[in-house]
């Protein structure tokens, strides 16, 4: 019965963390070009705020991850796979081009588009067992490609 409820409860973090997200994005393309730093940051707490206890992964490990550093722990490369998969750049076991270029476009600063864009076309073929895995793979490729701008807002 527990378990149930903290299914259901977990469903509906990630449910209302997608909303939001969904929400900035659609705020970007219909309101401004952009949103800033600050509301990407709150956008990226809200999802940490549900896959940070659905992966385990800690905050040591994710402060390390936001600030470039892609540690292996399985936590944390499934904490990225969530991440991905509730902003819908992952997709059907593939990453999702076409949605993490739209992303990029309207919600990404211009200090951090352009970057995350070429990354993107550089990486976006890359392949994995799960979403843990892809998205280790694709984040790390991304930070081969341009590591002087990689990000990832964890």
């Amino acid at each position: 019965m527990e378990a149930s409820r903290r299914d259901r409860r977990d469903g509906v973090s990630l449910l209302l963390a997608a909303t939001a997200i969904l929400a900035l994005t659609w705020h970007a393309a219909s309101a401004s070009p952009v949103v800033t730093d600050e509301q990407l940051a709150k956008a990226a707490k809200m999802v940490r705020g549900v896959c940070q206890p659905k992966t385990g992964a800690t905050d040591a490990q994710l402060d390390a991850l936001a600030s470039g550093i892609l540690g292996e722990e399985m936590e944390v490369k499934c904490y990225m796979g969530c991440l991905m998969a509730t902003t819908r750049t992952i997709k059907n076991g593939k990453i999702d081009a076409k949605m993490m270029k739209m992303q990029a476009e309207k919600m990404m600063p211009p200090h951090r588009r352009d970057a995350t864009i070429e990354s993107l076309a550089a990486c976006k073929d890359e392949t994995g067992a799960d979403n843990c895995e892809l998205a280790f793979n694709y984040l790390t490729c991304a930070k081969k490609f341009n590591p002087e701008k990689f990000f990832f807002p964890a």
